[in-house]
């Protein structure tokens, strides 16, 4: 699947981790908690909220295309119609990136047919979202072309 993304409700998967196919995670509602990437989550368990399939799945809209491979975006929960984003305290390299009810802009770029990095639009021009070294959570990080981490693919949920 390649840009444009219509709007839609989408798994996000990690290109570059090690443990397999990671996707971007909600673990919690609360504010300021810390987004992760983990592995699918294939049915509903009434333990928590943390194993409801709907904890990996972002709705996607569409705020304009950018041109020559960029889509201009926003990312938000689907988790019981929630109003949440994801976003880093400061947008700086190294940062973990995490739950907010502030909306963020960002842009998607066309790495291949299925790949995409997210770059953030505040902050660094360069900054975009990746999986952090312990392949435990997601993060800003310094664009690298070169660097599976950093991209990601949209898998459309049914």
């Amino acid at each position: 699947m390649s840009l444009p993304f219509s709007n839609a409700t989408y798994r996000i998967r990690s290109i570059g981790s090690s443990s397999g196919s990671q996707y971007l995670t909600l673990k919690s509602t609360t504010i300021g908690t810390v987004i992760v990437v983990a592995a699918a989550i294939t049915s509903q368990s009434t333990q928590s909220c943390s194993d409801d399939p709907t904890m990996q799945q972002w709705i996607l809209r569409d705020q304009g295309y950018g041109g020559d491979g960029i889509q201009m975006v926003t990312l938000q929960s689907a988790y019981l119609n929630d109003l949440g984003f994801f976003a880093a305290d400061k947008q700086t390299s190294g940062l973990e990136v995490k739950y907010s009810q502030l909306a963020w802009t960002v842009k998607l770029e066309d790495i291949s047919d299925d790949n995409v990095t997210i770059r953030y639009t505040k902050g660094g021009k360069n900054l975009v979202l990746s999986v952090n070294n312990n392949d435990s959570s997601a993060e800003l990080a310094n664009r690298d072309t070169s660097d599976a981490k950093q991209q990601w693919s949209f898998e459309v949920v049914a």
